[in-house]
């Protein structure tokens, strides 16, 4: 695009080009999309860029267009690898906090899975034995996917042992872990939780539910 011909092409934004000293300008295409401009004054000799001049700049902005091409891809596939990463070193951090193995109780059968729907998932479920006849079942989800829900699910897990205790309810476990996540935790985030203290002496099951979808009981 010559500066005569700026004022059809560009509107009233011709003369921003214009006062810049602008006399040529060659557009930045990769795969009939514009990434950008050449912009260009006059030639030393004081004269505008023509003929042999034109095709040598047009063929200079489509190498510049595809090194940029390339240079934003090659930093897209980066990213891409640094997310894998990190997808990677949240699966790690969540298989290790399931459990390893399952507790054994008379009278009682347990036993617990999680297939997260991508990569990698929030999802979390524990068994903590407090008694010989007394343990503590967790299920849990912490929203959104990654290293940050994997490392909140963590905190979650390491609260959730702390405070269960033979002689607390679910409600009381679940209020004393949400005064000490609540403060420590980004405002996008949240956890959801559900809390049963099964005792097998009593054949009793004590749930406390927080936010989580509700426990279905059939036989």
């Amino acid at each position: 695009m010559e500066r005569q011909n700026f004022n059809n092409i560009l509107g009233d934004e011709a003369a921003v080009f214009i006062s810049e000293g602008i006399f040529t300008i060659i557009p930045l295409m990769i795969n009939e999309g514009l990434i950008g401009f050449l912009l260009f004054g006059l030639k030393q000799t004081g004269s505008q860029f023509d003929g042999k001049d034109l095709d040598l700049l047009i063929s200079a902005s489509n190498q510049t267009a595809i090194s940029i091409e390339n240079a934003r891809l090659y930093n897209s596939e980066i990213e891409k690898k640094r997310l894998e990463r990190d997808l990677e070193n949240a699966r790690h951090i969540q298989e290790s906090l399931l459990p390893k193995s399952i507790p054994v109780f008379k009278y009682l059968e347990l036993c617990g899975i999680t297939r997260p729907a991508q990569h990698v998932g929030g999802d979390y479920y524990d068994f903590i034995r407090v008694s010989d006849t007394k343990l503590f079942a967790i299920v849990g989800d912490v929203s959104g996917k990654g290293l940050s829900a994997a490392l909140y699910m963590s905190k979650l897990q390491t609260m959730i042992r702390l405070y269960c205790a033979d002689n607390k309810s679910p409600k009381e476990i679940l209020s004393d872990v949400n005064k000490k996540l609540f403060g420590d935790m980004e405002r996008n985030y949240f956890i959801t939780v559900t809390l049963a203290m099964i005792d097998t002496e009593k054949k009793k099951i004590q749930l406390c539910r927080a936010g989580h979808p509700s426990t279905l009981l059939f036989s």
